[in-house]
């Protein structure tokens, strides 16, 4: 597949679901496809469109719903969630999809987020029109990446309720062709949890072209009947026209457990619900090989990460490359990558590493500049030591204690401490921190501001004197990603 990307100014805003009336465009014409807020079309004449009352209703709430939620975004969640939604928020963002309306070229928001780096997951039914061309923005929430980016897909395949043959199921998995931006990350899936009565949710959004929605705290599942035949979830979550297809996550653990695909109004009295297709339904159905065909599976793997056999315990030899304006030797290494595994044990993380004897030296260089970051990712070493580190992509400051690239196998470079000094065991347990911390870039993982009581997270931006936390995602994270990019040893 081959994926056009184009990155934009940073802002706020992605898209959502489907908003569709007959016979006429609420978002008209092929040169708003990849804008990142879509205009209304501009003449809306009476009698120019089937149904012109009920557009005229779509217009209006578009209207409103802009002025009630122009400040939303992330401050719509409560504040304490903030910090474990923004390690999230970047699998999440708004499909748009160019279809045939009557003769008309439409442009169709929808709610989509990612499944796998080649996997877009999103509801059935915002895929089921005439489509022309379909892409993705995302928003990125991160200290160090604030921009956005769209992609489109221009090979692709979609798996739906339809074509797998179970019509029960609404919900669509693109399968693409190549892998998404490594900026880019897919959401984690809750498929053995259970939903409960009153079972906790958040659902996250982009209605009608407006900032990203995220549910409040009267966000769960309804308090009886939450599931319907192990494939619909019930769920009393705002949600707003255009959040088709918005990830339904545990509050708990920010895990996936379902899509959403329907929402109702108060009527007559009667409470809304609104309605969801089960992750687990979904997975389920498609591990039913007859249910897929046999050429798209052997061509390109659904779930390519999810069917690699980890280890349970994993044995990697890390590798050094130190810059020569450095006076160390080799024994400060060894308490160093010692100190590293007393962390990865005490937090029973099943990752042990041994140091490569063949420590590898390079030119005198400091990290100042981009150059100078591009100079030491192609210097010898898993790890990179430097004297000194004054630049990291839009920072500048001096004494930074790392800097490294996302989903990259080795472009971890870390500022040397002076392990000789009286305060050696401190810096030393900081040093082996920063290096984990570092490695959890490469792995892909991003920062995390809160922490357990007592413990500072080791992808926290700064790193402290407490007890380092590693949570079991993140370790899964990095077991794999180690597996697949430091040599093995016994």
């Amino acid at each position: 597949m081959s994926v056009i990307v184009y990155i934009l100014l940073p802002v706020l805003l992605i898209f959502s679901s489907v908003i569709s009336v007959d016979a006429k465009c609420l978002f008209p014409g092929e040169e708003q496809f990849g804008v990142v807020e879509f205009a209304i079309a501009p003449s809306l004449q009476a009698g120019r469109f089937i149904n012109q009352s009920a557009f005229d209703d779509e217009v209006e709430f578009f209207k409103a719903s802009k002025t009630a939620l122009e400040n939303s975004g992330l401050e719509s969640a409560p504040r304490d969630q903030h910090a474990r939604l923004k390690s999230i928020l970047n699998g999440i963002g708004r499909l748009t999809v160019l279809e045939e309306q009557n003769g008309l070229l439409c442009n169709v928001p929808c709610t989509v987020w990612v499944r796998s780096k080649r996997v877009l997951a999103t509801a059935g039914h915002c895929v089921s029109g005439n489509i022309r061309r379909i892409g993705a923005h995302f928003q990125f929430f991160r200290e160090d990446d604030n921009g956005a980016v769209f992609v489109e897909f221009k090979d692709f395949e979609i798996f739906s309720g339809d074509s797998i043959g179970d019509k029960d199921l609404d919900f669509a998995y693109i399968l693409l062709r190549d892998d998404l931006p490594n900026s880019v990350t897919p959401l984690p899936i809750g498929n053995d949890i259970t939903i409960r009565n009153s079972h906790d949710l958040v659902v996250v959004g982009h209605p009608l072209g407006l900032r990203m929605f995220v549910s409040d705290r009267k966000c769960h599942a309804t308090r009886q009947h939450p599931t319907i035949n192990d494939f619909i979830i019930r769920h009393k979550c705002e949600t707003l026209k255009g959040m088709s297809g918005a990830p339904i996550l545990d509050e708990k653990d920010l895990l996936v457990v379902g899509i959403h695909t329907s929402g109702s109004k108060p009527d007559l009295g009667v409470d809304f619900i609104n309605l969801g297709t089960l992750v687990s339904a979904i997975e389920r159905s498609l591990s039913v090989s007859q249910k897929l065909p046999l050429n798209v599976t052997k061509r390109i793997p659904l779930f390519p990460e999810d069917n690699e056999i980890i280890p349970d315990h994993i044995n990697a030899l890390l590798t050094f490359g130190v810059s020569k304006a450095i006076s160390v030797d080799f024994g400060s290494f060894e308490k160093l990558t010692t100190q590293i595994n007393e962390i990865l044990k005490d937090q029973k993380c099943n990752v042990s590493f041994k140091i490569d004897e063949a420590i590898s030296f390079f030119p005198n260089s400091h990290l100042e500049s981009e150059s100078d970051f591009e100079e030491l990712r192609n210097a010898p070493g898993h790890v990179k030591i430097v004297p000194q580190i004054s630049w990291c992509g839009n920072r500048t400051l001096l004494g930074l204690a790392g800097c490294s690239a996302n989903n990259e196998s080795r472009s971890a470079i870390v500022r040397w401490f002076d392990l000789d000094s009286d305060y050696s065991e401190m810096l030393l347990k900081k040093m082996a921190s920063i290096v984990l911390h570092e490695i959890g870039h490469n792995a892909g993982l991003t920062h995390v501001i809160s922490s357990s009581e007592g413990k500072a997270n080791f992808m926290a931006p700064t790193i402290v004197a407490k007890e380092t936390e590693i949570r079991p995602d993140q370790c899964d994270a990095l077991k794999r990603f180690i597996f697949r990019s430091y040599p093995q040893t016994k």
